[in-house]
């Protein structure tokens, strides 16, 4: 009886051992596939972000272009304005401010 005991008990260890080894390798399975999971994850999100990040850039680009377009027309109005402005009266306001100040030559 002594023997079936200890027999008994070094089976139940034997089992438990068995249990042991077996949960640690499928703890360390489903680790290593969270790792692989979370590494297809993260990879993911950076490709997303990068295509993400092109496309505000490329927006801004475009809102750049649209407004660099229309500043530049605007500047070309103003000079056409200004080209086309009758400066005869301010040329004879300086004109006779010189004199003023210098006299007659």
């Amino acid at each position: 009886m002594l023997k079936e005991t200890v027999e008994s008990i070094i089976a139940a260890e034997k089992q438990a051992e068995d249990i042991i080894k077996e949960a640690l390798d499928e703890a360390k399975a489903m680790n290593a596939h969270a790792e692989q999971e979370a590494e297809k994850i993260k990879s993911e999100a950076v490709k997303s972000i990068r295509k993400e990040c092109a496309k505000v850039m490329e927006t801004a680009k475009a809102e750049a272009e649209e407004n660099y377009r229309d500043i530049i027309s605007l500047g070309r109005k103003k000079a056409e304005v200004l080209s086309n402005a009758d400066i005869s009266k301010a040329v004879e306001i300086i004109k006779n401010k010189v004199f003023e100040k210098y006299g007659h030559s």
